[in-house]
């Protein structure tokens, strides 16, 4: 089928890759021909960076039951700028203590238990902005990078939840 000149077809393109986090992400690109004209993709209203920057809030749900806790916890998404430059600090670090031991002459050691547990922990507290109604005894529990810290240590399955709901692209969509 021949098409007249300048007209496109219809099309849809994915572009999928991994993050400096090691986390899938994907591009939508679509491309339409109608008779009025094409439509154009614009860049500026998919930047997840600044929309992931923003933050996503979600309601914490039990595991297992997915029962609503009243609890709101809003998060910042492996696309921001602020979780890009976590994943890089960590990262040189990782790569300056393997320098260090090469230069000692050994070989460089492997991560701890404890130390991936503690990455793991800092690894949510960097995605958290805020939260809601979170209590402990009856007390109420403020946000501070401390508490965040207990919290996710102590309650690891708070810490799954903000790092699912981080990672979840389409959280961080434009209306």
């Amino acid at each position: 089928m021949n098409k007249p000149f300048g007209q496109k077809p219809r099309g849809f393109s994915l572009f999928v890759h991994l993050d400096l986090s090691g986390n899938l992400c994907y591009n939508h690109f679509l491309f339409i021909n109608n008779r009025k004209g094409i439509m154009k993709f614009d860049l500026a209203k998919h930047n997840y960076t600044e929309i992931a920057e923003v933050g996503y809030k979600f309601e914490l749900k039990l595991p297992g039951t997915g029962e609503a806790t009243g609890v709101f916890i809003n998060v910042r998404g492996d696309q921001s700028k602020t979780v890009k430059a976590f994943g890089r600090k960590k990262y040189a670090e990782f790569k300056l203590r393997e320098q260090q031991a090469k230069r000692r002459g050994k070989e460089p050691e492997d991560m701890t238990l404890e130390e991936a547990e503690e990455l793991s922990v800092e690894s949510a507290v960097v995605r958290v902005i805020g939260w809601e109604n979170i209590t402990e005894n009856g007390k109420e529990v403020a946000f501070t990078k401390e508490n965040a810290e207990r919290v996710f240590s102590e309650y690891s399955w708070i810490k799954d939840a903000v790092m699912e709901e981080a990672g979840q692209l389409l959280n961080f969509r434009s209306e």
